[in-house]
């Protein structure tokens, strides 16, 4: 049927006067086509992962070799060190004017004390309210954050209001008292309390 086709379109177009050359019915060489070649692939490199920055890692360090820790605090707070009973501690502030004073009842800011044996149930925040109490670990070792605020002033302690967290520690044979005060007005009110945890949680370290 095919071949049939073929001579009924020829024989039209000889009766049409349409004349068919050689060249015509020859196929005329053309350009070869080029064959398809693959679509480029370009693969995305994974990105690198950026490492998680310290946010402590300029902060200003201390070390205790006689009460064995460590910790670093901002460099733009002021400090202040208390030698008693063989022991020193570490006053902390962000200005000189919220620093304690020694050997006073004026204990600043914040300050790292440590005492001899297992004190822990000497320290809580009594006459607080809203008062929390959660476990915490650091640098290995167990102990409590405790957080509230002052509702009656007593006579050695902070105004009403005052905003308080404490962190206490067993090891070594030594209790570590971390304690921070807040007070609603005066030299102490600076809202530091993120750098205190911070200090505390990240960078504090026992070293026996």
């Amino acid at each position: 049927m095919a071949h049939r086709g073929s001579s009924a379109v020829l024989a039209a177009a000889i009766a049409l006067g349409v004349g068919l050359s050689v060249s015509a019915c020859t196929k005329t060489p053309t350009d070869p086509v080029p064959s398809p070649t693959a679509a480029a692939t370009t693969t995305a490199a994974a990105p690198t992962p950026t490492p998680s920055r310290d946010a402590t890692a300029a902060w200003t360090p201390y070390r205790d070799s006689t009460d064995g820790f460590s910790l670093r605090y901002p460099t733009n707070w002021a400090q202040r060190t208390c030698p008693a009973g063989g022991h020193t501690g570490l006053f902390l502030a962000p200005s000189s004017a919220a620093l304690a004073v020694c050997n006073s009842d004026n204990v600043g800011q914040m300050a790292v004390t440590v005492i001899p044996g297992d004190q822990r149930a000497g320290f809580t925040l009594a006459g607080s309210t809203g008062l929390v109490s959660t476990p915490v670990t650091v640098g290995g070792v167990a102990g409590t954050r405790q957080s509230g605020t002052a509702v009656e002033p007593e006579a050695l302690g902070p105004p009403a209001g005052t905003r308080q967290i404490m962190y206490v520690f067993f090891t070594g044979g030594r209790t570590y008292v971390c304690s921070y005060s807040q007070a609603p007005t005066g030299a102490t009110a600076t809202d530091v309390a993120a750098d205190f945890d911070l200090m505390v949680t990240a960078t504090l370290s026992f070293t026996g």
